[in-house]
């Protein structure tokens, strides 16, 4: 069963950092300012000047580019240190995705993005860590 639980929570966590690596492509790729940055300017559709439209979609693909080295970082953590059963890698992992998908959502909530993606990014993450059996948690 232990083994059973190890592989599932394995494979979510496997998933939640492909996912936040999907997120960091998608930010780093949007070929235009999302509408939803657009009204929160107060800007008429159409109308973003250049200079604001490069600066935003600077600013989404730093952000995406932070995102794809978290969830790359994240894999190898996970298929690595983590499988071994070193203690370090479960509190990194969690440090890694949950502050950074945290603040990702919560500046998503703020400017009327779907933030409950990040979140469920984070939420697998807590799950698959709850689903790592106890002793490979407390192996250093």
């Amino acid at each position: 069963l232990a083994a059973m639980k190890q592989n599932v929570g394995l494979k979510i966590l496997n998933c939640a950092a492909a996912l936040v690596v999907l997120g960091g492509c998608f930010d780093m790729l949007i070929p235009a300012v999302p509408q939803n940055l657009v009204a929160y300017l107060g800007v008429p559709k159409g109308e973003l000047p250049p200079h604001l439209s490069s600066l935003l979609l600077g600013f989404l693909r730093a952000l995406g580019g932070c995102l794809l080295a978290i969830g790359i970082t994240a894999m190898l953590i996970i298929n690595g240190p983590l499988k071994r059963g070193e203690r370090w890698a479960t509190w990194a992992l969690l440090i890694l995705i949950c502050i950074s998908e945290g603040i990702n959502a919560s500046q998503m909530w703020r400017f009327g993005s779907p933030y409950y993606v990040p979140l469920a990014f984070a939420a697998l993450t807590v799950v698959g860590v709850m689903l790592l059996p106890k002793q490979l948690e407390a192996k250093l």
